[in-house]
């Protein structure tokens, strides 16, 4: 199955799965029926085990998207650090840097852009400026400690970015998997129905059976109160 051909989940994931199952047992009782139109017995035993591997599915992905919400959690909260050094280390190489125009002009440089990935470049693109300049650094008593700390932190918050961003192979491959596995189940769901819809036509209560409970509700029109139950419009008061 391509990408292009396949339909990302269209309800919950655990109802898919229980309509699924419960069409299979549905369908054991009308097999002869439905095997008389020519329906090959494979799509119902299809409806069993490929609801297995959506659960399975479904959990590996799930697990990503732990990943990724620790990933948002650890990125909201280490990237205050990250931004305030930044703006600490632009402060104060622009005054150690301060008679050295193409040393300002390249610190004016780094500090342009506002988004999350100008930051970690500029944390980067800082410690090299810095190691370059370590004399003029040390001449207003800049801790080169913080060289090492750019560094680590703009890789350590790279990759968290990414793991926060869903940027990771294998959270894009979970993902592709689990619906790739639903669209298979949904085919196998559609065909059982489409057989059981056109063979218990003229039975209601069989033909029930062979369509979504999920969308059946969620399609249902609210209902309008009739007339006696709704409160008299209120008339304006007459001003004086």
């Amino acid at each position: 199955m391509t990408e292009a051909d396949t339909q990302p989940p269209n309800m919950p994931i655990h109802v898919a799965i229980h309509e699924a199952l419960r069409l299979a047992d549905w369908a054991v009782q009308d097999r002869a029926a439905l095997e008389g139109t020519g329906m090959d017995w494979q799509l119902c035993e299809d409806l069993t085990t490929r609801s297995a591997a959506l659960r399975h599915a479904e959990a590996l992905w799930a697990n990503e998207r732990f990943i990724n919400e620790e990933a948002q959690a650890q990125w909201k909260k280490k990237s205050v650090q990250a931004y305030d050094l930044r703006d600490t280390m632009v402060h104060t190489f622009r005054f150690a840097f301060r008679k050295r125009l193409d040393l300002g002009r390249l610190v004016d440089q780094i500090a342009q852009g506002n988004t999350h990935v100008d930051m970690l470049q500029d944390l980067k693109d800082l410690a090299v400026a810095g190691r370059r300049n370590e004399e003029l650094l040390t001449a207003v008593n800049f801790d080169l400690s913080k060289l090492d700390q750019c560094e680590n932190l703009a890789e350590e918050l790279g990759r968290i970015y990414a793991e926060a961003r869903n940027d990771r192979q294998s959270y894009r491959q979970a993902k592709l998997i689990r619906d790739k596995i639903f669209t298979l189940l949904k085919q196998s769901v559609d065909e059982v129905r489409a057989y059981g819809q056109y063979v218990f036509w003229r039975d209601a209560q069989r033909r029930s059976g062979y369509s979504s409970e999920y969308f059946r509700v969620r399609n249902r029109p609210s209902e309008t109160p009739l007339p006696s139950e709704t409160a008299p419009e209120q008339q304006p008061e007459q001003q004086p």
